[in-house]
């Protein structure tokens, strides 16, 4: 008995961490750190992400940061913003104006070790979100996702240049970055070749091939994004979870993913709303009569995961699930 005890538990918590792992980018909010920045370019404290072009400085922002610093959140050197999720992000440049025509090609690039190799033939699910900085006088929609299969580390010669790679994943033309107060999601698909091991996220284009936008914001001649919230995950695997966003018959739950609260819209009356965690704990419950409308629960102290809500109305129960970033 003690024998097949212990196979369930093992097989549940297999079932448990194959679940999870719906994001491959570990760190994918640079929450994790190993010592709060006090100035630019400090990329180097970030658990998990390494900067893949010597010599360039993409920045580090986080609220542990005194303000002095001018490396905080919400306020810094480049502008005022609050992070996507928790307390922190990073920045990159994207594009370069200036006199000299062979300085104009300065870059920056963020780079992450994914926790699994893709898998050739398999659609990824990408996701990202940035936010125009506030002081700089030019925005571009020219940002992609470089998938390599081995880590990149280059001296880029002669500097400064961008690096010379065809990313795998660009933003669309019609998805204008030209956000400064608040975020704008970056999203798409990529069928992988199978064995990248590693994304790099930055402007792969130079100057001559970027389009950007002067818009007279600040006193910076460049484009430069804050970076929060990298998502990659199989399309298969998370479609099952976003397909809660899909109306169902009488009801149906949104935003997925959230950080903040989730929302049922019910055709019926609900009569009851439980929250459980993956491995089956009950953390919430609602006995309220809730009348045919949309009826908001706020799931901001939630740890990051995967969680199933059980909803009963007065004709049905449904059982969906939802991502809690």
């Amino acid at each position: 008995m003690m024998k097949k005890y212990l196979i369930f538990i093992v097989c549940l918590f297999m079932t448990i961490s194959l679940k999870a792992q719906y994001n491959l980018v570990p760190n994918p909010s640079f929450e994790i750190y190993d010592t709060c920045p006090n100035n630019g370019g400090q990329i180097k404290f970030v658990a998990s992400w390494t900067n893949p072009l010597y010599q360039t400085t993409p920045d580090y922002f986080n609220s542990c940061s005194p303000i002095q610093y001018h490396v905080s959140v919400p306020e810094n050197y480049l502008g005022y913003e609050y992070a996507h999720t928790g307390n922190a992000f990073m920045d990159i440049v994207t594009y370069t104006h200036g006199p000299n025509p062979l300085a104009n090609d300065y870059r920056e690039y963020l780079q992450v070790k994914l926790t699994d190799s893709l898998i050739g033939g398999v659609d990824y699910c990408i996701r990202f979100y940035v936010s125009a900085a506030d002081s700089c006088r030019y925005i571009s929609d020219n940002i992609g996702i470089y998938f390599s299969s081995i880590q990149v580390h280059d001296t880029c010669q002669p500097y400064p240049c961008n690096l010379h790679y065809i990313p795998q994943f660009q933003n669309l033309s019609t998805n204008h970055l030209n956000n400064r107060n608040g975020w704008t999601e970056v999203s798409g698909t990529y069928n992988a070749t199978g064995g990248e091991k590693y994304i790099i996220l930055g402007n792969f284009k130079d100057s001559f091939s970027t389009v950007a936008t002067y818009t007279g914001w600040g006193i910076n001649n460049f484009a430069v994004y804050y970076i929060d919230d990298v998502l990659i995950s199989p399309c298969d695997s998370l479609n099952g979870i976003l397909e809660n966003q899909i109306p169902k018959v009488g009801i149906k739950l949104f935003p997925i993913p959230t950080d903040k609260e989730i929302k049922i819209e019910s055709k019926d009356e609900i009569d009851q709303i439980q929250i459980y965690s993956i491995i089956g704990e009950l953390l919430y419950t609602d006995n309220e009569k809730h009348p045919p409308s949309i009826t908001t629960i706020d799931v901001s102290k939630f740890s990051k995961g995967l969680y199933s809500v059980s909803i009963l109305t007065r004709k049905n129960k449904y059982n969906l699930k939802i991502i809690v970033n």
